[in-house]
């Protein structure tokens, strides 16, 4: 299998700021506008559920390339929805619904928001006999305590996630706010609206953003369909693509990828190097500030680096 072939270029972003501005875990306005820049000289660029289309029919897709983007978060709308539109290029949004709803914090933008929230300085913080050390005393370390948490927390059931996030805050002193503060919130229906009539498809990102290879059986066929319906209903159209959120290779296996099938959806996203053709494991590449890094990606060299790798 030419696995450079079988596969477009699929780009993952998360979040945007503006111009000359940083943001963990996202890239700047100007920074975005680079890369889509970049990507249109060479390649046709499609939506994903344009690619599952042709690639049904059997159409070629070596040359497309495809623009994702997960969550759904308001800076998208903000920062990169306007680059996109300027230059008409379409891309897809991938949505959790309790999310865009307001019912809910994404958890790891409450671990962030905590460790965001501390003044400069180390701190230590205990649960369930496991130490945290947290370091607040530059932008690095900050991140790095952040990622820290994130990964222990990822791997937890939810209700101990949940025990572990209110206990870091107690510890600390802060107060996580009822709904998303600024810097964490969504984008509404109504922009949907708007930027679905302008090339921007929406699909389904589940409801609560949960590892759904770690939830019941039951939760799990929820979060799949009911974030589908209601983001049809609010919508007023068809949702046929999903992402699984984390996307990790333990957070994907065969119960989930079938439920997903079944749930309607036609294909689906994740994080996981490239195997042999599944319209619901198709792999993306991660997208950042690093130039070199994204014209490497580009150019298809992680396909074949993951390939080799896989020989070896």
């Amino acid at each position: 299998m030419k696995l450079t072939q079988d596969y477009p270029k699929i780009f993952l972003y998360h979040r945007f700021c503006e111009p000359g501005s940083t943001i963990w875990g996202g890239i700047s306005q100007d920074e975005f506008e680079w890369h889509i820049e970049r990507v249109t000289e060479k390649y046709e660029v499609i939506c994903f559920a344009e690619f599952l289309l042709r690639k049904q029919r059997q159409a070629s897709t070596r040359n497309c390339a495809i623009i994702t983007v997960d969550d759904g978060y308001r800076d998208f709308y903000q920062y990169a929805y306007p680059v996109l539109k300027k230059s008409s290029v379409p891309a897809t949004l991938f949505v959790t619904s309790d999310f865009i709803q307001q019912r809910i914090w994404l958890w790891p933008d409450k671990l962030k928001y905590i460790v965001q929230q501390l003044q400069s300085g180390r701190y230590s913080f205990e649960f369930n006999h496991d130490c945290f050390e947290i370091n607040t005393l530059d932008n690095a370390s900050r991140l790095a305590s952040w990622m820290r948490l994130s990964n222990t927390c990822i791997r937890l059931p939810l209700t101990k996630r949940e025990m572990l996030i209110k206990s870091l805050s107690e510890s600390m002193g802060i107060e996580v706010p009822r709904f998303p503060s600024k810097d964490y919130e969504a984008c509404n229906w109504n922009e949907l609206r708007e930027m679905q009539m302008n090339r921007i498809e929406i699909g389904s990102h589940t409801l609560t953003h949960p590892v759904l290879s770690m939830i019941p059986v039951d939760e799990m066929l929820k979060e799949l369909n009911d974030s589908k319906v209601e983001i049809e209903q609010m919508l007023n159209g068809q949702v046929s693509t999903f992402c699984y959120p984390h996307g990790g290779e333990n957070d994907i296996n065969d119960a989930v990828v079938k439920a997903t099938a079944e749930a309607g959806y036609r294909g689906a996203v994740h994080g996981n190097p490239p195997r042999e053709w599944n319209p619901f494991l198709v792999p993306r590449m991660g997208a950042d500030d690093d130039r070199k890094e994204f014209i490497w990606r580009l150019c298809g060299m992680e396909y074949v680096t993951a390939r080799i790798k896989a020989l070896l």
